[in-house]
């Protein structure tokens, strides 16, 4: 339907994202459901939980990994 917005269980507003594979740094909304990042949007989403980030000191979602071989070492999609 046209102007219905997807719906996310966990939004953090106003995060800074780097991305480093597509050259992204910069102020985004995303969006988290089914326990992964379903969505980073330069809009406001919409979510049954809404954190601000706009404010806070910049932190890391970080890919923690003890692989020890270059496959292990991918991240998985």
């Amino acid at each position: 339907m046209v102007g219905v917005k997807q719906q996310f269980e966990l939004v953090l507003a106003g995060a800074r994202v780097i991305d480093p594979e597509t050259g992204l740094d910069g102020v985004r909304d995303v969006g988290i459901g089914d326990g992964r990042i379903a969505a980073v949007a330069a809009d406001r989403l919409a979510g049954d939980v809404i954190v601000d980030l706009s404010n806070l000191a910049p932190g890391f979602i970080d890919v923690h990994s003890h692989a020890q071989t270059v496959t292990g070492l991918r991240p998985r999609r």
